[in-house]
This record gives C-alpha cells, sequence and structure tokens, in this order.
C-alpha cells in the first residue's frame, strides 16, 4: 500500500489482504499535490524484482499528476504494458472528469470515476471488490460472489444499483 501526495510513502507491503488495516474514511483525506506517477513507478518497483505474477494494482486519486519528479506517464504506461503480460491487473479511480482518458493513456482499461463525499468511498471500495473478484476468477477460473457484476466505469452506477448487487 503506497500513499501519495507532496511525498510518496510505503504504508506496508507484502501482507495478506485479510491482514490489512480497514481502510476509513478518515484515512483518505486529500491534501498536498500529486505525484501519482511516482507513486505507481515507486509501488511496481517493490514488486517487480520479485517476479511476481497475478497481481491487481488500485490506482485512487483526488486529481490528476501535477508534481512527479522521477517517472512520467509513457513510463509508467510502457510498465503497464509489461506487466500485464506477466498477469498483473490495473484499476485508475479518480474524481477527475477525464478519467478515462488518463486511464487509458496508462493503458489501463478498468477506469472509474467518483464524486467525492462521504459515502462515495464506500462506493469505491465495492467498485474495487468487483475488480477484484473478476481477477480472481480469470487467474483461477472460479466463480466467486462478485465476477459476475459488472465493474462500473462511475461509481454513480454502482451507488444507483447498489440494493440489487447483494454485496
Amino acid at each position: 500500500m503506497v500513499k501519495f501526495n507532496t511525498e510518496v510513502k510505503c504504508l506496508c507491503l507484502d501482507r495478506e489482504i485479510c491482514s490489512l488495516p480497514e481502510f476509513k474514511k478518515s484515512d483518505y483525506y486529500p491534501n498536498g499535490v500529486t505525484t501519482m506517477y511516482d507513486a505507481i513507478g515507486k509501488a511496481i518497483s517493490l514488486k517487480v524484482g520479485q517476479n511476481v505474477q497475478n497481481v491487481i494494482m488500485f490506482i485512487l486519486t483526488d486529481g490528476s499528476d501535477n508534481n512527479s519528479k522521477i517517472f512520467d506517464k509513457k513510463q509508467i504506461a510502457d510498465k503497464i504494458v509489461d506487466l500485464k503480460s506477466f498477469g498483473w491487473s490495473f484499476v485508475y479511480i479518480a474524481t477527475d472528469k477525464a478519467a478515462q482518458k488518463i486511464g487509458s493513456e496508462l493503458c489501463i482499461e478498468t477506469c472509474v470515476t467518483y464524486k467525492e463525499s462521504d459515502k462515495s468511498i464506500d462506493y469505491v471500495a465495492d467498485a474495487c471488490n468487483i475488480a477484484v473478484g473478476h481477477a480472481m476468477h480469470r487467474w483461477t477460473g472460479v466463480n466467486n460472489q462478485y465476477s459476475n457484476k459488472k465493474v462500473p466505469t462511475d461509481v454513480s452506477e454502482l451507488m444507483n444499483n447498489f440494493a440489487s448487487l447483494s454485496l
């Protein structure tokens, strides 16, 4: 788990998903500038040397990159294309109205937009669960509670249909 704003910090590495602390709304508070490309590059570099396969990386941001010093968009897009051939999956989640465009420029197919609100982070988490369910199904061939649900491209779609999702 890598957090980014003015600086990039690795919060934890190589932990089972079930052992991670619960993600709370209070953990997500935009501040500073956005060093998104540097954060993605750092997160990738933490795992790439270990020849890890079947990774899903979620990129959650409230804006476009505006302060990276180490990596640029093309370098990150090239890394993403390469890692996808090793089974890595990427999900780009942003408040930016251009999330689909930015995600596409990074060679990410699954892009989700959301409007910042107290409830939206909960819905973003549900969208992430669906994306993980799809990845797990792709990797194992086994259906799960999320594998047949459509990955929303706009969290408002998930919010509007939340009652029918039986999460």
